[in-house]
Order: C-alpha cells, then sequence, then structure tokens
C-alpha cells in the first residue's frame, strides 16, 4: 500500500502497517489477508477432524442436518462481528489502555465492554464465555469419550464388552480428558502461549487433514493409506515451513521490515525460536 504519512493527532492507536492509509476501517489489510487464510484454513481443519461435529451431524436426521448446520454457520457470524469487530474496535475508540500481549488474549471485547457498560459488561462477557466454553468443553469430552470407548476399547481392548463396561471406560475418558486438558492449558499459560497463538496456530497443526477427509468422503479413488499420508506429510510440511519462516523473524516476533528498536531488542536478531518468533503471522500464515 501507499507509505504511511504518520499525523500522530489522527489516531488513538496506530497506525497500522500494511492497512490502507494506516487506519483499522479499512478490508486492504496485509495482516488482515493473512489472519484470513490463517482463520480459513484452521477452521476448515477444526470442522473436518472434529469428531464432536461428526457425532453430530450423524446422528441427525438428514433432513435436518443441513438446515442446523446452515442455521448455526448464521448464528455463529455474529461472534466475529460483535465481538472482534464490534468490541474490538470500540476499545481503539474509547481509547482502552491495553498491552499488546493482552489484547493478543482476547481481553479487548471484556475491557471494550466494561468501559461502555460498566460492571455489567464485563459480568454479561463472563456469561457467555461460560456457557459458550461448557458447552464447546462437553461437546469435546463426549466425542474424545466416544472414540476411545468404541473404536480402542472395543475394538482392540475387550471386544466382547457390555454396555455397561463401555459407559464406566467413557465416564472415565471424560474425567482424564477433562484434567489433561486443564494441565495442558495451565501449561500453556506458564509458557506464556496465548490464545490468539494457539487460534492461529490450528490452521498449521490439523489443517493437512482437510483435502484427505474431503476426498474420503467425495470420491472412491482415495486410498487408506493415501489418506493416512497425505495429513501425516502435510502435518510435516507445514511444520517445518513455519519454523524455517520463524527463524527469519526478529527476536520480538515482529517482521524484520517493521522492526521497531526498544529498550529490550535494540536489534533486529534473527535464527530464535521461541514464542514471539513462533507466533509471527506470517510464520503461521506460511504453515497453514
Amino acid at each position: 500500500w501507499a507509505p504511511l504519512e504518520y499525523v500522530k493527532e489522527d489516531y488513538h492507536h496506530g497506525p497500522v502497517n500494511g492497512n490502507r492509509g494506516g487506519s483499522y476501517l479499512t478490508m486492504l489489510s496485509e495482516g488482515g489477508l493473512s489472519f484470513g487464510v490463517v482463520n480459513i484454513v484452521g477452521n476448515f481443519g477444526t470442522v473436518f477432524v472434529d469428531q464432536s461435529y461428526w457425532q453430530s451431524a450423524i446422528a441427525a436426521r438428514p433432513s435436518s442436518a443441513h438446515r442446523g448446520y446452515l442455521l448455526g454457520g448464521l448464528v455463529w457470524f455474529t461472534i466475529p462481528m460483535s465481538l472482534a469487530t464490534a468490541l474490538g474496535l470500540s476499545s481503539l475508540a474509547l481509547n482502552v489502555k491495553m498491552p499488546a500481549d493482552e489484547a493478543a488474549d482476547g481481553l479487548a471485547p471484556p475491557a471494550a465492554a466494561i468501559v461502555l457498560l460498566g460492571q455489567g459488561g464485563g459480568i454479561m462477557i463472563i456469561i457467555m464465555l461460560f456457557m459458550a466454553i461448557t458447552s464447546t468443553g462437553s461437546a469435546e469430552c463426549i466425542a474424545v469419550a466416544s472414540l476411545f470407548a468404541y473404536d480402542i476399547f472395543r475394538k482392540y481392548i475387550k471386544p466382547d464388552c457390555t454396555g455397561a463396561e463401555l459407559l464406566k471406560v467413557s465416564r472415565l475418558v471424560v474425567i482424564g480428558y477433562g484434567v489433561v486438558c486443564g494441565l495442558f492449558g495451565y501449561f500453556l499459560y506458564g509458557v506464556g502461549v496465548g490464545l490468539g497463538w494457539v487460534y492461529n496456530f490450528m490452521g498449521t497443526m490439523i489443517g493437512s487433514a482437510v483435502i484427505p477427509v474431503s476426498c474420503c468422503l467425495c470420491t472412491r479413488y482415495m486410498t487408506k493409506n493415501g489418506a493416512i499420508m497425505g495429513a501425516w506429510g502435510g502435518q510435516i510440511l507445514a511444520l517445518i515451513t513455519w519454523i524455517s519462516v520463524a527463524s527469519t523473524r526478529c527476536s520480538d516476533g515482529s517482521d524484520p521490515d517493521d522492526f521497531v528498536a526498544s529498550n529490550d531488542y535494540p536489534t533486529c536478531e534473527t535464527g530464535a525460536l521461541d514464542v514471539n518468533t513462533l507466533g509471527n503471522m506470517n510464520a503461521q500464515t506460511a504453515g497453514s
């Protein structure tokens, strides 16, 4: 885009490098394009690889499944519009003071809600998040328990198991999976990995399974070995690309062209692999 002419009085925050005119209110954004690629690849992966989606689709009547998924997609559209766009831009317009790492952790919407609506806005955000997390978490626990009970325990461990034994195994897996998720989340928090980092990493980690799964559904020419090799091979290549690009980023996580010297990072030193460089948007876009 055209070079930026920075006039401090014109911006609460910014200007934004890569955005047309440095503005937040533009669709011509290099960072937005990169996030769009990561978002599309990552969310295709979550839908095609997530067992809870398959269980919901299989359990529903065919006449109702497509309507439910279309309605769910329309309802989901309120999330990026009401939270990311509306509250995100509100936090900028209200000049909410927030460090970059807190914004990356997804704290801009609750901060804007508190400024706009007071304590009640924060309470409403907490209630909404609690309902969303418990709903998603329960679906994932049930999906993992079903996979382990039917596809591992009954098939390989005890083929002649009873229904009561399957139910017991499922309950134990739900508890174990919940504990593992909690400990893993605590580990990510401890090493400084935020919500935005994990979200952008989804495409790199699971996006390679989309094409093999799609081919399994849509063509009879996809073989078992082809699907397995495609998914695993694609993931290995994605990880290699992600790490390779991350090693060329500055140690503070920025791109060399956008580097700004600071007390902590006086020069752009490349070659490091840590949370900052691996979380670089261009590196995660390349992996996706």
